[in-house]
């Protein structure tokens, strides 16, 4: 979960983060991949707002989800087995 109250250059963390949870998830994906997954999810590369993210991707045996929390002004990352 991170706090997206900041501009683009403070989010970096929150941004850094899903990179770490995702290698460790699905260590196969390079970092094409996670691009690609990150993109699947809504999160925008080039804009990188937070504020817009919502998405949900299985991807072999693993669900990602990423989802801005308006009421809570908070995006939530989220890895399981599907």
């Amino acid at each position: 979960t991170g706090d997206p109250a900041g501009d683009t250059a403070s989010d970096e963390g929150i941004i850094a983060s899903w990179g770490v949870a995702i290698a460790i998830a699905a260590p196969d994906l390079d970092a094409g991949g996670r691009r690609d997954l990150l993109e699947r999810l809504g999160f925008d590369l080039s804009t990188r707002d937070l504020s817009h993210v919502d998405g949900e991707v299985d991807l072999d045996g693993v669900r990602f989800s990423l989802a801005y929390l308006p009421e809570f002004s908070s995006v939530v990352f989220s890895v399981a087995r599907s």
